[in-house]
């Protein structure tokens, strides 16, 4: 008996159809599709970052009358906040807390702390571990990928010794 052979199609004396329909290849896109969102979700990852513009703690308050010495007060406020973005933020992550004295670079070449950290360093501290102080952004890293003891690494490996590839 034929593949094509089908009772109702003998019942009413049709003959079979010559080709079967295809339905092979379907499936690929929706695998393209689905490892194309894998790797997008694992490559977005949320990272915070300090806030472009320091905080109202750390300048302080509106206290003093001068303008010309509340301005001065706003620059070195706005100086720290710059050394902090360039230069804490990824040694200090948010969650961190800042040493109590400031690290080497902000010290002058003598070892004595220099004027923005002594004015400044106390504020910072205040002011690093408060939420507000934060942004959180999204981040592309594919770092996933490259991490030798991570969990792609680990399968991409046990594949390879399932299908017999040397390393």
């Amino acid at each position: 008996m034929d593949k094509r052979y089908s009772a109702i199609n003998d019942m009413y004396g049709v003959d079979p159809p010559e080709e079967p329909p295809k339905r092979r290849g379907r499936v690929w896109p929706y695998v393209l599709l689905g490892v194309a969102i894998f790797f997008v979700f694992e490559s977005l990852r949320p990272v915070m970052r300090l806030r472009p513009d320091p905080p109202r703690a750390l300048v302080g308050a509106r206290l003093i009358s001068d303008k010309t010495e509340y301005e001065a007060q706003e620059r070195t406020a706005k100086a720290c906040w710059e050394y902090a973005i360039q230069f804490l933020q990824n040694r200090y992550p948010f969650g961190e807390e800042l040493p109590q004295n400031p690290p080497i670079p902000l010290r002058s070449p003598t070892g004595k702390a220099s004027a923005i950290s002594v004015l400044c360093w106390p504020r910072l501290r205040l002011v690093w571990s408060q939420k507000d102080s934060w942004v959180e952004s999204y981040e592309w890293s594919i770092d996933w990928v490259r991490d030798p003891q991570g969990f792609f690494r680990q399968r991409l490996r046990a594949l390879e010794d399932f299908l017999g590839i040397p390393h």
